[in-house]
């Protein structure tokens, strides 16, 4: 063999090795990743009714697919699940498939929609020790007026430590272990001696959340440098809202003067659009153009104008939340007056929390893209309070209630959407003897900014009462 044929041959037997040992490294770091994934995963039995794989093909309008399943804790730790649908295949009408997921007292989604990607339908599902949980997801067809229709896809579930649900010593940690906290499942949302923290996965994608409900002695304090907030609830992700609640006044947060300013929603209200935080084109001849993210309300200008002032200098620990604006249409009669699911020009048309307010039961779902309104529609991340929140906190449309956290002497708005009644648009307002009102948008109100703290945001001190607020790094 002469010595270039050497030369060939030794670097030919380098190069395999060379590709051995990259595939080597390869499938080691991979599968060792698997694996790393999968130590927690291991620590729960699933065991389904038939597979994880969901199918639907050339189905009609209001069929429906069931699967059902159970998961063990296998630990005598608590555990959280994420579940989640994978490699969706989707060519259904858009909206067109909607699902609803139970699970006695843990999780009860009803009628949100699949998207086609990847989908979130329930997070932080606590799983004590030992327990066991069983789940049923519906699919529903809608409306389907296309042929060779196909839905597929796979339920996946991963699971968190209780160590990963929240991080320590901040606000959200300090919320669910300074509180001991209730199920909202017998929840009555028309007493309002109810009071504590509360949890509930009345949310869009089923994610467990907590909040506070009662009076004003709730630990749900926190200031940031001279002025006081009062925490309203947790997020999905364990971000914190917060709601402005005056200056730090005679060594306490006592709500004093807890407005910033007077205004209307907006300074019109002959149209759907003005119901929007946000808003399209008044007197539109569909939906969509009337509630196209485009204008500003009369009221957004003067909270964005209070974020400039006031909250620039703590946006490291502010983060850019979505605020809901609801304008869902739905159909309902109220005070006699029968309200359609128009939502443009000046025809009658009912929005889906008044729908929530008249039957006293409230949810933090916030279903249309368009309502999510984050800062690329606010300019700065924050925004106004719910009527949802509102309720959950206490507060209803029946009862005078000054006691409650929420109570301001003076009344402000909240950015929730009511109905048109074919001459005014009407949004949800907290009246000043502390109950829910329906009012028109041109009325004058008190203006209460919301914002929403980071999930690692920490608490350098404080015990979150009136006299002694959570102080965040």
């Amino acid at each position: 063999m002469s010595k270039y044929n050497v030369r060939i041959f030794i670097c030919s037997i380098l190069s395999v090795f060379v590709i051995l040992f990259m595939i080597v490294s390869t499938y080691a770091y991979f599968n060792n990743g698997k694996k790393d994934s999968d130590n927690l995963n291991n620590n729960i039995e699933v065991t389904y009714d038939g597979t994880s794989n969901l199918t639907l093909v050339n189905a009609k309008s209001d069929e429906t697919l069931t699967k059902t399943w159970r998961v063990k804790n296998l630990t005598t730790s608590t555990l959280y699940l994420n579940i989640s649908l994978k490699d969706i295949i989707n060519n259904f009408n858009e909206n067109g498939l909607v699902y609803s997921l139970y699970s006695e007292n843990k999780v009860d989604i009803q009628s949100a929609n699949i998207s086609n990607d990847n989908s979130l339908i329930a997070s932080n599902v606590e799983l004590n020790s030992n327990e066991t949980i069983d789940f049923k997801l519906t699919i529903q067809v809608l409306d389907n007026n296309k042929e060779n229709n196909t839905f597929s896809s796979s339920i996946d579930i991963d699971v968190l430590s209780e160590s990963n649900a929240a991080i320590k010593d901040s606000l959200f940690y300090k919320i669910i272990t300074n509180n001991e906290a209730v199920s909202d499942k017998d929840l009555v949302y028309d007493d309002i001696s109810s009071e504590g923290l509360f949890w509930t996965n009345k949310t869009t994608d089923g994610g467990r959340v907590y909040f506070f409900r009662g009076s004003n002695n709730l630990n749900n304090n926190v200031k940031m440098g001279d002025m006081c907030f009062k925490i309203i609830r947790t997020n999905e992700d364990n971000t914190v809202k917060l709601i402005y609640n005056g200056q730090f006044n005679n060594q306490a947060c006592d709500g004093t003067n807890n407005i910033v300013s007077v205004s209307s929603f907006n300074n019109s209200s002959n149209y759907n659009a003005y119901v929007g935080y946000v808003y399209g084109s008044p007197n539109s001849n569909n939906y969509e153009s009337e509630h196209k993210n485009i204008n500003s309300s009369t009221i957004k200008t003067i909270v964005n104008d209070f974020y400039e002032k006031k909250l620039l200098n703590y946006s490291k620990i502010i983060t850019d939340s979505s605020y809901c604006s609801n304008r869902k249409v739905a159909s309902f009669t109220y005070n006699s007056v029968k309200y359609d699911t128009f939502g443009f020009k000046n025809y009658n048309s009912g929005y889906e929390s008044m729908q929530n307010f008249i039957n006293s039961k409230p949810n933090y779902k916030c279903v249309l893209s368009n309502d999510n309104l984050k800062s690329a529609n606010l300019s700065y991340p924050v925004g106004l309070i719910t009527m949802d929140e509102v309720m959950f906190a206490g507060l209803n449309g029946k009862i005078d209630n000054k006691n409650n956290y929420l109570y301001s002497k003076d009344g402000y708005w909240t950015m929730t959407p009511a109905y048109y009644d074919g001459i005014n648009a009407y949004n949800f307002a907290v009246s000043n003897n502390g109950r829910i009102i329906d009012t028109k948008v041109n009325t004058e109100y008190g203006v209460r900014p919301v914002i929403t703290i980071k999930n690692d945001a920490i608490v350098i001190s404080g015990s979150g009462t009136s006299i002694d607020p959570y102080i965040l790094d």
